[in-house]
């Protein structure tokens, strides 16, 4: 079962939990109306009218999928359907009506890559629900995700780009002097940390959300390993450059 299937299960599971709670409280608020009625006290019944009005459905209990298209339906029905290459965001949702619903949304774009929305009358529920979620989802967190802060994001520029100058300056040719190798190497830096602190190339090393296939890797792991690999090889050119 993938991560996915599993954060399905916990929604469905949660929703179900919370819809026999809210059975139980309407068949105890509706025997007490109706003892009510029979003293003659003039009572409420408390009924809630639900008025659609923020662009959600209720009740619904499934999976939104956004691409280049919106698709809508049953978590067991749209997850196998998901083209995990072009899809922008994912809405988990359990929704009675609008006082009593939770959701779970991954977006590729969006500020924050994971968004948690629980919202219920019973403080308890809410609580138990939340932290399950949050569980699930920090499972699935990359060892890596320190690396996207923006601390990270600048050091990040500026290694790779004395990386990539220090690189430039061991490779070149023999005959050039040690001078002339450093003001290339700092040149190769001066015009290349000004682009590798660009946000649009950081979300593309390290994404903020990203399905993988099974056994998969994702790709700020692989990148990572190849911005190793290149910071290895100052010291392997050096020892070549010396040797030669």
């Amino acid at each position: 079962m993938t991560d996915l299937e599993r954060l399905g299960k916990i929604v469905e599971e949660l929703h179900s939990a919370r819809l026999r709670e809210l059975e139980a409280e309407e068949q105890q608020r509706r025997s007490a109306f109706k003892v009510a009625e029979g003293i003659n006290i003039v009572g409420d019944s408390n009924s809630v009218y639900i008025t659609p009005g923020d662009g959600e459905v209720y009740p619904f209990v499934g999976l939104v999928v956004e691409d280049e298209d919106e698709v809508a339906g049953p978590i067991s029905e749209v997850l196998p359907e998901i083209d995990r290459r072009s899809v922008a965001s994912l809405k988990f949702v359990a929704a009675l009506w609008p006082a009593e619903r939770l959701s779970v949304t991954f977006s590729r774009n969006a500020s924050e890559a994971v968004v948690i929305d629980v919202v219920s009358g019973r403080t308890g529920w809410a609580k138990q629900a939340y932290a399950r979620l949050a569980d699930e989802i920090e499972k699935g967190v990359p060892r890596w995700s320190p690396l996207r802060s923006e601390n990270s994001r600048f050091g990040l520029a500026v290694s790779v780009a004395a990386v990539l100058g220090g690189f430039v300056g061991l490779v070149l040719a023999k005959s050039a002097g040690w001078d002339v190798r450093l003001v290339v190497g700092g040149l190769v830096f001066m015009a290349t940390w000004p682009i590798l602190l660009m946000q649009r190339l950081h979300n593309w090393m390290f994404p903020a959300f990203e399905l993988q296939g099974e056994g998969g890797q994702s790709s700020g792991t692989r990148r990572l390993v190849t911005l190793c690999l290149l910071g290895a090889s100052i010291p392997i050119g050096a020892l070549v450059n010396a040797i030669s």
